[in-house]
């Protein structure tokens, strides 16, 4: 009892929490008027379905006032799970009694498992329990400050004034009472299925925008009951089936009391962890999300789910002016995407949705039968869906700075939507009247950030009235405020500006709107419960929900628990002998559980360990010896000392020495490591017998034996031996039994012992002297715990004839051996061969081992044609680059940092991640790396990419040794012609290059090089000519196609600028694609010269041709509209030509784009790779 307190300075700085209301008390002291009933010393209470607890503990310190300790501690007890004790300083602290609640474990425990209380400190009036003297107060226990309470709890002069109420006259005793009521920590103890109902997702990394769609999903019980009903069986693998995986995660977070885990979700669509890492629009996730849902529903009794509820139906018209001629198009949606910028609220949005457009002038339409007439074009709705899902351009592309922006503009959404409103002005002539269209707002989905980047949530309300907010793994409570006006955007004030009123845009703001139709709301939200899965599949989700919810209970409850890792000789013995451990003699996480795993309550007494062990064993606890298993100096880890008479009878939470000494950089700190030395040899218990009495005159060694032939290491068993005991002695022991270590008949020679010292940096086995004596002084390197490995001496010749003749050359073979699996670079998932290769490998031995497992003749030289790329441990692949020659010095550098633990291993045996890819080149790998090697796609006349080349050329080289060696795999008629490079990226000229540009600079693998020929009329140049940029520009309703896509590419960029049109701004949605090209420009060419060489050039029909449209876009002027044939090109053009591509003149060619691609680009943030899922 009479330690010293860890934090005396922490109990002075009391005073400052006593200056608060603890003082007040101390000027009116409270006597508190209760009845202390005393049925023992501790009694305690739990409310169940709660993680708060209470109790009390009562301490009698008899003779308190002949007490000569300074301070003194409480027997430990246990209240709410956690482990207290009561410290007070008998003779007082600057003339007053100081009492505190301790916790011994806060310094060792996690942060968010601390444990805070409020508890009431009492001093008993022992003449009349009632008006017993007492403080209350609260407080986290951490590591920083273990306790808390009073250093002026009570004056010592009122403590010992004559007959004093406080202490027995009797006997002199004095008790102190501690009432504890534990509560949960706010930081950490939030329980979102207890406050809400609900449970949240686990943000892997960058993965709020899935977290929040995916919620919304399986808010919709529709789309929940139908995920239910997908056919899967039970040796479906979650991890690589994407319904199993739905199907598991919405049965998670609707039963799960935590938050629930979407990696298993992320695995089925094949996304890497470094995928999770990068985030992507919550929208384009949604769309094919739905798709591959979609294809997985087909030919089963769902399918069709999503088209029942989130399809709905727009009318395309079009309308001539003068003439009979009226073309329709119906097409299907999924969603729709509203325009936010110069839109007050929703409803001005779906009036823009539905504004005719006229198309005269230069964008006449050319109506079949009537030529090019005046006509009007617009979108009417046929059909809302049950499900109304709204995205709002909350982004747009900035076309001449190539960024995105945010419109952060105030934006109004209602809590209904009518889109029967003004006599069905949104609905087609032939819609169905009948059904009414009035909408509840359910969802609102949240970006906030800006175009770079940001945070994704959900506001919900599932019954209709009460909302939700669902942000990653926290569900809280809202009201309609935060969900609704909180989320309009706009403008807010800078705070902490004081009188300087400024404000800026809010960063928040909704992105996407769910509506349900009120005549389906009953449903859309139709029950959903267990009733709704295959029998197998509940089964098996049942048990999983119990097993986490069993780990979970474990994982909460482990700061109450202490295991014990207990090996025996046995243990040490089948891990030496089946490989498993060579050097040092047992990994004590590696044992077998059932056998020698003990997980205790932390105020458990060492003696339930010897019982337990006992029952394992079948040896008594009185024959049992424990040894300390801990780290040396240099990291082995040895049996460093017997346990104390003091130690084996106490608490285990006493045991601090022994839980430090087994807290290394791989243990926890509530694990014990200990070594049991029991009667018997090599692993046979000996109930029967006893132990040797150890002195301090003797020490156990542990013996091992090498087998060189076999190149194996088995374990002999432990020896105590007295001091002073010689290696010759110790040897001479061993050789009587030379049969049991298996050497063979004692004639074939003496044995020779080394002693095992450390493993790492690097392995250190030294010989042993025969002459040392053991524990000797001038010796006294030897101790408790050494590791001594015998081996047959072997003369010169025998040792020539094995490959590692003693055991330090095993050990060092042992700590420098490699498993290392190979694949080809071309097909990375195939498993390839392993190879067993040394870690000081340099490059060239790696790619010779390589070169003679494929058979190439000679290896020597298949091996400097051979080139390794590592593996990713991120998308567990290969890097996007390979090893340069020179760039690392050995093998171990190749690969990843092999972890100390356990791990995974590949069929041949090589560590999950010790991979390395490979290809076989051309070339040597040295005479390739002077080279620069590039991709050039070379494009016809007319413009279509017509071949791909992989060139290389010096590094020190031109753009024109590219096109040399260009010209030679074209063919000879292509050396006779001219040729240029250009560096284009998504469908946009970036820069022609000159030939003699240095290529040192030229980056392949962002921009797509493309070459071609020079036109003849392009050789020479007059003045006044020039090379104008050509662009292929498409126009389109977004969030519409005929399979309820918007028909965008996904790899196009995005143009929100509107153009000027009939003397006023039309807002239009413009994107590039196809192939960009350069025509050449003469001194006031007309636009209708222009536009026939165009069409010849791109060898376009007359009749589609003459519905292209024609603009110009320069930095004086901006967009202008070409309409007149006899227009000057050339004018209309600066005279300086652009210095880069943002101010590089172009011709915009707007026409239709025959090969829609059915991903398009999101109008979110552009982020480094579009969405995929594989599965």
């Amino acid at each position: 009892m009479d330690e010293e307190h860890p934090l005396v300075e922490v109990v002075h700085q009391m005073e400052d929490m006593d200056s608060d209301e603890p003082d007040i008390q101390e000027l009116h002291p409270s006597v508190q008027t209760q009845d202390y009933e005393m049925k023992g010393a501790i009694s305690s209470t739990t409310a169940s379905e709660s993680h708060e607890r209470k109790g009390s503990y009562t301490w009698r310190i008899p003779n308190f006032l002949n007490c000569n300790k300074d301070k003194l501690y409480s027997e430990c007890f246990e209240i709410g799970t956690y482990i207290w004790r009561l410290l007070t300083f008998p003779k007082g602290r600057d003339g007053c009694l100081a009492i505190y609640l301790d916790a011994p474990e806060a310094s060792s425990t996690p942060s968010n498992l601390s444990p805070s209380a409020a508890f009431k400190l009492i001093i008993v009036n022992q003449m009349d329990p009632s008006k017993s003297f007492s403080k209350e107060t609260s407080h986290t226990f951490d590591a920083r400050e273990t306790d808390w309470g009073f250093t002026n709890f009570i004056s010592m002069a009122e403590l010992l004034t004559p007959n004093s109420p406080y202490i027995n006259p009797s006997d002199g005793t004095v008790e102190l009472r501690v009432e504890i009521q534990v509560q949960p920590d706010p930081r950490y103890a939030y329980d979102s299925r207890k406050e809400t109902g609900y449970v949240g997702l686990k943000n892997q990394g960058a993965t709020c925008y899935m977290n929040s769609l995916v919620q919304y999903l399986f808010m919709l019980p529709y789309f929940r009951k139908a995920v239910y009903h997908m056919p899967t069986s039970d040796s479906d693998d979650p991890k690589r089936n994407m319904p199993l995986a739905l199907q598991r995660l919405f049965f998670k977070l609707q039963y799960s009391k935590t938050s629930v885990s979407t990696k298993d979700l992320t695995a089925s669509f094949g996304w890497s962890t470094y995928d999770a890492f990068l985030q992507h629009d919550a929208h384009e996730l949604n769309r094919v999300l739905c798709e591959k849902l979609e294809d997985k529903m087909k030919g089963t009794k769902v399918e069709r789910t999503n088209q029942e509820l989130f399809e709905g139906q727009i009318l395309n018209y079009l309308k001539c002016l003068h003439v009979d001629y009226t073309s329709e198009r119906k097409e299907s949606y999924m969603d729709l995407q509203l325009n936010v910028r110069g839109c007050k609220g929703v409803y001005d949005s779906f009036y823009k949705y539905i504004e005719e457009e006229m198309m005269d002038g230069a964008n006449q339409y050319n109506a079949e039968g009537h030529g090019l007439q005046d006509a009007k074009k617009g979108v009417l709705f046929d059909s809302f869906p049950p499900v109304l899902q709204l995205h709002l351009k909350r982004f747009e592309y900035d076309f001449q700075r190539d960024v995105s922006t945010k419109v952060n503009d105030r934006y109004e959404f209602y809590e209904e939507l009518d889109l029967d409103v003004d006599d069905g002005r949104f609905l087609s002539p032939k819609a169905d009247r009948s059904v009414r269209n009035l909408y509840k707002l359910f969802a609102v989905l949240v970006h906030q950030g800006n175009s770079g980047g940001g945070h994704y949530y959900a506001y919900m309300r599932p019954d209709g009235k009460t909302w939700y907010k669902f942000d990653d793994e926290r569900v809280t409570l809202e009201d309609e405020k935060a969900a609704m006006e909180g989320q309009f955007g706009g403008e807010e004030d800078v705070p902490g500006m004081g009188f300087q009123h400024l404000r800026r845009a809010a960063p928040s703001n909704a992105y996407m709107l769910v509506y349900v139709r009120v005549s389906d709301w009953d449903r859309v939200f139709c029950p959903v419960g267990k009733e709704d899965l295959n029998v197998h599949l509940l089964r098996r989700l049942e048990q999983e929900l119990a097993e986490k919810e069993k780990k979970q209970k474990e994982k909460m409850e482990a700061h109450m628990y202490i295991t014990v890792k207990v090996a025996t000789d046995a243990d040490i013995q089948k891990q030496l002998n089946s490989g498993t451990k060579a050097f040092d003699l047992v990994d004590h996480d590696l044992l077998a559980p059932e056998r020698s795993f003990l997980r205790l309550r932390k105020h458990t007494n060492f003696s339930e360990v010897k019982r337990l062990m006992a029952e394992r064993t079948g040896v008594p606890p009185e024959k049992q010896r424990y040894w300390a298993w801990g780290p040396r100096p240099n990291n082995t880890l040895r049996a460093v000392r017997t346990l104390t008479p003091e130690e084996e009878t106490s608490k285990l939470l006493d045991l601090k020495d022994l839980r430090e000494m087994s807290n290394t950089t791989k243990h926890v700190s509530m694990d014990i490591r200990l070594y049991l030395e029991l009667p018997g040899h090599l692993g046979k218990v000996d109930p029967e017998a006893s132990l040797y009495n150890k002195t301090e005159r003797d020490l156990l060694i542990f013996l091992k034996a090498y087998y060189p032939e076999e190149e194996k290491i088995k374990y002999l068993g432990k020896k105590l031996v007295p001091m002073g005991t010689s290696v010759q002695e110790l040897l001479e022991v061993l050789q009587k039994k030379f049969k049991l270590l298996g050497f063979g008949p004692q004639e074939e020679g003496p044995l020779e012992a080394w002693e095992e010292v450390k493993w790492s940096p690097t392995v250190v086995v030294e010989p042993c002297n025969p002459v040392d004596q053991l524990g000797m002084r001038y010796n006294d390197n030897y101790m408790d715990g050494d590791i001594f490995i015998v081996q047959r001496s072997l003369d010169k010749a025998e040792a020539e004839k094995l490959k590692r003749p003693n055991v330090c050359d095993y050990f060092n073979y042992i700590r420098n051996r490699r498993l290392v699996n190979f694949r080809q670079l071309s097909d990375p998932k195939e498993e390839g061969f392993t190879l067993e290769l040394w870690q000081d490998f340099p490059y060239s031995e790696v790619t010779l081992a390589v070169a003679r497992k494929l058979g190439m003749q000679p290896p020597e030289e298949g091996a400097v044609r051979i080139r390794l790329t590592t593996y990713n441990i991120y998308v567990h692949g290969p890097q996007r680059h390979p090893i340069k020659l020179h760039e690392h010095s050995r093998l171990t550098t190749m690969l990843p940092t092999q972890s100390s633990g356990s791990q995974q291993r590949l069929p041949g045996g090589a560590a999950a991640t010790d991979i390395l890819y490979y290809e076989i080149l051309d070339m040597p790998l040295e005479q390739l790396e002077q080279l620069k090697t590039f991709k050039v796609y070379f494009h016809k006349e007319s413009t279509e990419q017509a071949s791909e080349h992989t060139v290389r050329v010096q590094r020190e080289g031109t753009v024109a040794d590219v096109l040399e060696q260009l010209a030679q795999q074209l063919g000879p008629a292509a050396q006779q012609r001219a040729l240029r490079l250009m560096e284009v990226h998504s469908s946009k000229l970036y820069k022609i290059m000159e030939p003699s540009d240095p290529i040192i600079n030229l980056d392949g693998t962002y921009w797509r090089l493309r070459a071609e020929f020079v036109p003849q009329d392009e050789l020479s140049m007059q003045e006044g000519e020039r090379l104008l940029h050509c662009y292929h520009i498409s126009k389109k309703t977004l969030g519409v196609g005929a399979d309820g896509t918007a028909q965008q590419p996904a790899d196009q960029q995005q143009q929100g600028a509107g153009m000027e049109q009939g003397g006023h701004q039309v807002p239009v949605q413009h994107y590039l694609f196809g192939d960009p090209f350069v025509l050449k420009v003469g001194a006031a060419e007309t636009l209708g010269s222009l536009k026939q060489r165009i069409k010849a050039k791109l060898r376009v029909n007359d009749e589609e041709f003459g519905q292209w449209r024609f603009w110009i876009w320069s930095p004086r002027v901006g967009y202008e509209v070409l309409s007149n044939d006899e227009e000057d090109v050339a004018a209309k053009l600066p005279k300086e030509e652009g210095t880069g591509f943002t101010d590089t003149p172009y011709l915009g060619m707007e026409h239709r784009d025959d090969k829609p691609f059915k991903q398009r680009q999101s109008q979110y943030p552009s982020y480094q790779r579009p969405i995929k899922i594989n599965s």
